[in-house]
């Protein structure tokens, strides 16, 4: 500044700030300047070369005193976002990439899962609701299976299954625990049938049994089986003809 104002009388402040532009452009530093000047001989008010002067840092600590004219001078510079981005290393670039490529992909990950939490929400409760009840039917099963081993050492149940069981003194099927109506005829029928050896019957051993004697015709036998054979196969039971004229009950598992 020295050198500027030894040849720049009187001082024209514009001209000083281009002088001072292009010397910093020689030593390759790009910046925006502004120099202000203030008479306080004259009281003159400050005039710069620059409407908001604000927005710059000073450049000096102190005013610059220019011998005893009374006129004092205030360098400022602004550097710019411009200037700030070319001179940042690369890896300042590598590492501001990377945290925007992050800040995205976090972002799109997030606006997925908003997406997918109802859908989520809606598959636990559903998952819920059916472990919910397998457990009851579980304990239904482990109380049926409580029953049946109570129930399995009295001789006047038999047990089909589970699910199926006939009591011989009371003559009362039950299927999930509900009563099937049977005809007395069915009652005495399966009464014989499950005290007889693989539950197998021979045809006197049926007549003397259900019809108390042997005066019955075969086909009234017959037609006596189809009728019970109606009721239970929906069940899972069956009476099946044997050979030897002998019918048998047996148990079909689904």
């Amino acid at each position: 500044l020295q050198s500027i104002l030894s040849f720049k009388n009187p001082i024209n402040i514009y001209q000083l700030d281009t002088i001072f532009q292009q010397k910093l452009k020689k030593e390759n530093i790009h910046i925006t300047t502004a120099v202000c000047m203030t008479d306080t001989i004259n009281k003159k008010s400050q005039k710069c070369t620059r409407f908001n002067i604000t927005s710059f840092d000073p450049l000096f600590t102190e005013p610059y005193i220019v011998s005893s004219t009374g006129i004092t001078l205030n360098a400022y510079i602004k550097i710019s976002g411009f200037t700030l981005g070319y001179r940042m290393p690369t890896s300042y670039w590598v590492a501001l990439v990377g945290w925007v490529l992050f800040t995205l992909s976090m972002g799109y990950a997030w606006d997925n899962l908003k997406k997918k939490i109802p859908v989520l929400i809606n598959d636990f409760t559903e998952r819920e609701n059916s472990l919910q009840n397998e457990l009851i039917q579980t304990e239904e099963k482990l109380e049926i299976l409580k029953q049946l081993e109570k129930q399995s050492n009295d001789p006047d149940i038999h047990i089909f299954s589970p699910h199926l069981l006939f009591e011989k003194s009371t003559k009362t099927l039950k299927y999930n625990g509900e009563t099937i109506k049977l005809t007395r005829q069915q009652q005495q029928l399966l009464v014989a049938f499950c005290n007889a050896p693989e539950n197998t019957c021979s045809i006197n051993d049926l007549c003397n049994l259900v019809w108390k004697g042997c005066t019955v015709e075969e086909n009234t036998i017959q037609q006596a089986i189809s009728r019970l054979n109606i009721t239970l196969k929906p069940l899972g039971l069956y009476i099946q003809y044997e050979f030897k004229d002998s019918y048998k009950l047996m148990f079909i598992e689904n």
